[in-house]
C-alpha cells in the first residue's frame, strides 16, 4: 500500500509540474485540467499516509499545497473583473455572422476564398 500511494504521489506532482509547462507549449496546458481532481487526491493521500508513513503524508501535503495555490491564484487574480453580461446588453443589437470554410493545404486558390468571404 505504500508503494502504491508513493508512486501515485509521483504521478500526481509529475502531472502538476508539467502543467505548469503551459506558457511554453500548448500540449502542456492539457494537464492543468485536472488540477482540482490532483489537490483532492493528493490531500486524500496524506490522510491515508498519516497512518502508514509520515514523510509520505508530509510530501503528499506539499503537493496538495502546490495545487491549491495554482487554483486560487487564478481565481483570486479575475475576482475584480465585471462580469460580460453587462457589455452583452449593450450590443444586443448586433449581428454576428459566423462562416466555415474546409480548406485544403495545397490548394491556392486564395481570391476564391476572399471572394466567399466578402460574399457572405
Amino acid at each position: 500500500m505504500k508503494k502504491f500511494l508513493r508512486d501515485l504521489l509521483v504521478v500526481l506532482a509529475i502531472c502538476s509540474a508539467i502543467g505548469m509547462l503551459a506558457p511554453f507549449y500548448w500540449l502542456f496546458d492539457l494537464f492543468n485540467h485536472w488540477r482540482i481532481q490532483a489537490a483532492i487526491a493528493s490531500a486524500v493521500i496524506a490522510l491515508l499516509a498519516l497512518f502508514i508513513d509520515r514523510k509520505l503524508a508530509v510530501r503528499a501535503g506539499c503537493i496538495f499545497l502546490l495545487n491549491a495555490i495554482l487554483i486560487a491564484v487564478p481565481l483570486y487574480r479575475t475576482a475584480g473583473i465585471a462580469p460580460l453580461e453587462s457589455e452583452a446588453e449593450n450590443h444586443a443589437d448586433q449581428r454576428v455572422s459566423v462562416i466555415a470554410s474546409n480548406v485544403l493545404a495545397k490548394n491556392t486558390d486564395y481570391p476564391a476564398v476572399l471572394a466567399m468571404v466578402a460574399r457572405e
